[in-house]
């Protein structure tokens, strides 16, 4: 079998019926990854048999969240001669962030301020006042829901900026042996025939000079006693009134599209 072999001090390319760029390893055989490559996942870069998202819409959308306004009630129907106080109200609106026009349910990524929002993700916290999102994909829109709840003052409306990035099926993408599997100019490159071709925007690592967002590897929020605590990957810690807990954050990767 035909095959071509480069390395540098620090990475590896070699393009064969499997081409694949892979940091070397700190010691041992600089091949390791190359024939073993979920064990050495965290040094690969490129490897020509896996999927990669391709990036079919990116959007920044600027989305205002209704009001709610603060509301008591009291209830004087309470043991004995007691009156039972209810404070505050909860609204629940819908709202489209974005037309993707895929025609089925894509992948996606909703982020804020560079951290990708997990679902529930709390955007508005004023303590007895808070704000949570979630988002959803049909075969046409990527659906925002936001649920705000009130005390017995109002939760004022909000204007969200989201970044909203929409991948496209591995089927959608040009595969196939009628492209090369290593081909580069000035100006393109292609490698595992098609799988990654710089003429499309692939979700990545990248360098410095790039715009990231960063992706939690593990759960970046957790409840205890009914209450919620965030750990965002700048540090910030969003902790309702009343949690109780520990926890201290989740890995996070940088990633860029």
């Amino acid at each position: 079998m035909a095959y071509t072999f480069m390395e540098s001090d620090t990475h590896c390319l070699l393009i064969a019926e499997v081409t694949m760029i892979w940091r070397k390893p700190d010691s041992g055989d600089k091949f390791a990854p190359y024939k073993n490559p979920l064990t050495y996942l965290h040094l690969i870069e490129f490897c020509s048999h896996w999927d990669y998202y391709t990036v079919r819409n990116r959007a920044t959308v600027s989305m205002t969240h209704q009001s709610v306004p603060g509301r008591t009630i009291t209830d004087a129907r309470g043991f004995g001669t007691a009156s039972v106080i209810y404070r505050g109200q909860t609204y629940a609106q819908e709202q489209v962030l974005l037309y993707h026009g895929a025609g089925y349910p894509p992948r996606f990524v909703v982020s804020q301020g560079g951290r990708v929002l997990p679902q529930g993700m709390n955007v508005q916290n004023l303590g007895d006042r808070a704000r949570f999102v979630s988002f959803n994909a049909t075969a046409t829109d990527i659906i925002c829901y936001n649920v705000g709840t009130s005390s017995d003052a109002d939760l004022p409306a909000l204007t969200v900026s989201y970044d909203v990035l929409v991948f496209k099926d591995a089927s959608e993408v040009p595969v196939g042996p009628q492209l090369p599997m290593f081909w580069a100019t000035d100006t393109r490159a292609i490698m595992g025939r098609g799988r990654f071709d710089t003429n499309t925007t692939t979700m990545r690592r990248g360098t410095g000079a790039d715009s990231p967002f960063f992706l939690a590897l593990a759960a970046s929020f957790d409840f205890d006693v009914g209450r919620m605590r965030v750990v965002l990957p700048n540090g910030s810690i969003i902790t309702e009134p009343g949690y109780a807990g520990g926890f201290t954050g989740a890995p996070f990767q940088r990633i860029f599209a």
